[in-house]
């Protein structure tokens, strides 16, 4: 199909998807820009007029909505000055909100489940290694990568310094924290966004970048995988689909894909071991060319290196 072609079919296309039955998972800045929308009625500007247009595509009887990615991620907010009822209060608003904004999707969650759940994440990491994930940020943070390092070698002693980190903190090198990082003295500028690395260290806040880096984790890996297995058991829901305003964790997100480690038959069925798998021409884009592939003489033996460094096929 020619590029003019499928211009030609995209309405069509995008109609057709849209009808497939979808659970779509919001981040926390899209259930912002509802919440907005609801107390004025009225659209800050294009960007928010984008969202919520977006949103309300999938205001039909067949999809579903999910917050708990958006609760997931502000329950790990480290400058969060809500204590635990706010924290409540806070949920219970973002759900009526949604209940509000969507008259024919259904909201999967029951307002009982995100108040206890509410409850049960408030202040607890799910994860043990999420000190040492910050801590790692941290430190890239100090090796000034906002200053767009140039040259392969230096680029390379700095990923040699990450990766001796990740290791001290024992912390899978190719892990999406790490990824992500290195990503950013290649040239992506999607991960550039999501870190938000700067010069002053007060003002690097650490928890949202690894609340976004772990957004593309849980509903990449978790929760778009589990939809995919309870399809194969007839589940009413054929994809899931993740909503965000921020163009940058948007783009973030489609730069990681599932990969299946390992299945496991049991008597409930088969149980599948994944993980979330860097796509390397967009995260290491200035060692790729024009047409996605690795380019030569430097800048390929420097790809080399990075793919030894992370680990990585």
């Amino acid at each position: 199909m020619s590029r003019d072609q499928y211009e030609e079919m995209r309405p069509m296309l995008e109609y057709w998807m849209l009808m497939v039955p979808t659970l779509c998972f919001l981040d926390v800045c899209s259930v912002g820009h509802i919440k907005d929308y609801l107390a004025t009625g009225a659209f800050k500007d294009e960007k928010h007029e984008a969202s919520i247009l977006n949103l309300k595509r999938y205001d039909m009887a067949q999809h579903g909505v999910s917050y708990l990615p958006a609760l997931m991620e502000k329950a790990s907010d480290q400058r969060s000055k809500f204590d635990e009822n706010n924290f409540v209060i806070e949920a219970k608003g973002d759900w009526e909100a949604l209940r509000k904004f969507f008259d024919s999707a259904r909201i999967v969650e029951p307002q009982e489940f995100i108040e206890s759940y509410a409850r049960e994440v408030f202040g607890v990491h799910p994860e043990i290694k999420i000190p040492d994930y910050l801590k790692f940020l941290e430190f890239a943070n100090s090796l000034r990568l906002h200053d767009n390092i140039k040259g392969s070698s230096k680029r390379l002693g700095v990923l040699d310094m990450l990766c001796e980190k990740a290791d001290e903190l024992d912390i899978s090198r190719r892990h999406p924290v790490v990824i992500t990082t290195a990503a950013t003295l290649f040239g992506c500028e999607a991960a550039k966004h999501v870190m938000k690395f700067c010069g002053n260290p007060n003002n690097f806040n650490a928890g949202n970048a690894l609340g976004d880096i772990q957004l593309v984790q849980r509903v990449k890996g978790t929760l778009t995988k589990a939809i995919e297995q309870e399809e194969a058991r007839g589940g009413r829901f054929k994809k899931g689909e993740f909503i965000t305003a921020d163009s940058g964790l948007q783009k973030l997100f489609q730069y990681f894909k599932v990969q299946v480690l390992d299945e496991h038959v049991g008597e409930d069925g088969v149980a599948q071991e994944f993980h979330v798998e860097p796509v390397q021409c967009y995260l290491f884009v200035d060692l790729f060319d024009e047409n996605l592939k690795p380019k030569g003489g430097k800048a390929g033996k420097a790809l080399e290196q990075v793919r030894k460094m992370l680990l990585l096929a």
